[in-house]
Parts: structure tokens; C-alpha cells; sequence
């Protein structure tokens, strides 16, 4: 096995689990290995592990972009069940709801003609949240933690430029 330094711990670990899901994505097959199991993992692995060490300080800028915002610029959002919540005050609460749902096994399983095709999320505490998305943008969410989390998508604001995101294309 590959160490993992202390320093390291968060974003190698982050980094492992990403490339796992992507040789999952790769060799999915309908008797295995499954797709959406390692998405849940990916999840816990690299979103839900490290939020805690992570969420002051590379996540503190994302309290400033808004939901209309985030979909504005393309970023992934969760479309919020609003006959039975709020949206998201803005994009770092969004990430901190999913991250509850995740941690606390707030999740549901949207299926479709024998296919699992989304993921219902409810954060239970105060404010409730339910939100759906679908499986590829849960990839695509999971994807743009790691990117905000290693500093790869950079947000930038002033008085005289709109929010705009980099991507590290």
C-alpha cells in the first residue's frame, strides 16, 4: 500500500477516492462493479471525511455565491423540493446539507425502469432540506468539492466584476 502522509491526509485521500470512482465508472457492468454504491462511497470518502477540517477555510468564500449564482455559472446544484423546503441560502449551505444527508444516511435511491437514476438528499435539522439530483450531477458535485476543496475552481468577487469560476481546465 502507498502511504498517506499526516499533512497529506485529507486531499490524498480525497484524491484516492475520486480515481477510484472514475475505474468504477469505467468497468460498471449490470452484475458489478456498481456505479452508484461507489458514488455513495465517493461521497463519505471524499466529501464527508474531510468537510470537517476543510469547511472554514476553503469553504467559507462559497457564502457568498448565491444558488442563482452557482446555476448561473454553470456550477452543479441540487434542485431543491420547495413544496417542502427552502432553497439553500447559498452554495456552501448547499454543500453542508449534503453533506448532513450523507453523514447521517438522509438519502433515497430515485429508480427508473429497474435503473437507479437519481438521489433524493434531506438535511433533518434545522433548516430542513430536500433536494434531487441526478446521478451525473451528483458526479459533478463530488467533482466540484474536490475542485473547491484543492483550490482548482477559485472564486473571484469584487465592487466592479460579477462573480465569475475558473475551471483548471
Amino acid at each position: 500500500m502507498t502511504e498517506i502522509r499526516p499533512e497529506e491526509k485529507h486531499r490524498e485521500f480525497m484524491r484516492r477516492t475520486l480515481e477510484n470512482l472514475a475505474f468504477i465508472h469505467e468497468h460498471r457492468g449490470p452484475d458489478g462493479p456498481y456505479e452508484v454504491t461507489q458514488l455513495v462511497n465517493s461521497f463519505l470518502g471524499a466529501m464527508v471525511h474531510p468537510w470537517e477540517r476543510m469547511r472554514f477555510a476553503q469553504f467559507a468564500r462559497l457564502s457568498d455565491v448565491t444558488i442563482a449564482e452557482a446555476k448561473g455559472l454553470g456550477l452543479p446544484v441540487f434542485q431543491t423540493d420547495l413544496t417542502a423546503s427552502d432553497e439553500p441560502r447559498n452554495y456552501r449551505e448547499m454543500f453542508r446539507f449534503v453533506r448532513n444527508a450523507f453523514a447521517h444516511d438522509n438519502i433515497e435511491f430515485e429508480n427508473r425502469d429497474g435503473e437507479i437514476v437519481g438521489i433524493t438528499l434531506e438535511n433533518c435539522g434545522s433548516p430542513f432540506w430536500r433536494g434531487t439530483a441526478t446521478l451525473k450531477d451528483m458526479s459533478d458535485l463530488l467533482q466540484t468539492f474536490d475542485d473547491f476543496a484543492n483550490d482548482r475552481r477559485p472564486l473571484h468577487r469584487d465592487k466592479h466584476t460579477p462573480l465569475i469560476a475558473y475551471a483548471a481546465d
